[in-house]
């Protein structure tokens, strides 16, 4: 089954019974996530993503708005069903959601909590743990384990639940870029196979990966358009706090001097080849 996700009208405070009404952490916010997608939502230090991020995974309450997952309420007890069973989050670090003793126990720890069989325990966690790179490490100890296999084992425990939408929340910037790139693989991987993936991230480099990019700014959506289109306009990054990954800064520079490059590069790696054999 198919899973959509509409925010309406969300509003969020962290103090809701305050008189002051002055710092909302998510202000109006109206967005709809549909099966399959791979979004980026990007933002400054405190611009709210976050906190937006434990709103869609149910976390969090709208203070005002709703939330709904396949038309039902998340107020409602069918909502919070849906909610619970069909999306998962991962966290920035790892470590606060390891919590078992070895990697084999750690990713059954959610199956056991859902009361999934043993016999079905035995398929799935075989599976994800290949499909993370974790195959042979069954019986590792947890802290044993790289900053980079840790977030990869964190990641199959929420896999081996099959949830249909997965949030990863500042899940690469505790890691060193030889772990990051194996995460931001392992999402393109994941959408690949029809996940929808929605991506929390201050690192614009990383936001251009998915097919559509999300800007909040103090709370508020100021953005929401298709990577095309923010790649033609990614100048306007800089109007709140944020950075142009030097490699899309180059590759406009480069073709308004005129050079023959194609229209868009996906990565740094393409951008050096096209301009290695243009010189």
């Amino acid at each position: 089954m198919a899973t959509e996700i509409s925010l309406e009208n969300v509003w969020f405070h962290y103090y809701p019974q305050t008189e002051s009404r002055e710092k909302w952490a998510i202000q109006g916010v109206d967005l709809i996530f549909q099966q399959g997608e791979y979004v980026s939502i990007i933002g400054s230090n405190g611009s709210g993503k976050s906190s937006l991020a434990c709103l869609i995974n149910g976390l969090f309450i709208p203070t005002n708005g709703n939330l709904v997952i396949n038309g039902q309420h998340i107020e409602d007890d069918q909502g919070r069903w849906e909610l619970k069973q069909r999306i998962g989050m991962v966290f920035q670090n790892p470590d606060n959601q390891i919590v078992a003793p070895s990697v084999l126990d750690d990713v059954a720890f959610g199956l056991e909590n859902l009361g999934v069989a043993r016999e079905e325990m035995q398929k799935r966690i075989p599976h994800v743990l290949e499909l993370v790179g974790l195959s042979g490490l069954e019986k590792k100890e947890p802290h044993h384990l790289s900053g980079g296999q840790k977030q990869r084992l964190a990641i199959a425990g929420v896999l081996a639940m099959q949830p249909d939408v997965l949030i990863f929340d500042e899940s690469t910037s505790m890691l060193d870029p030889d772990g990051r790139h194996h995460i931001l693989q392992l999402m393109r991987k994941l959408h690949l196979s029809g996940k929808t993936i929605i991506h929390i991230t201050h690192q614009a480099t990383e936001a251009f990966l998915a097919d559509r990019l999300v800007v909040l700014n103090k709370g508020k959506v100021m953005l929401d358009q298709n990577r095309e289109a923010l790649y033609a306009n990614s100048a306007q990054l800089t109007n709140w706090g944020l950075d142009v990954p030097i490699s899309i800064e180059l590759h406009q520079n480069l073709l308004a001097k005129g050079w023959n490059l194609s229209h868009r590069i996906e990565n740094e790696e393409q951008l050096v080849s096209e301009i290695w054999t243009y010189m």
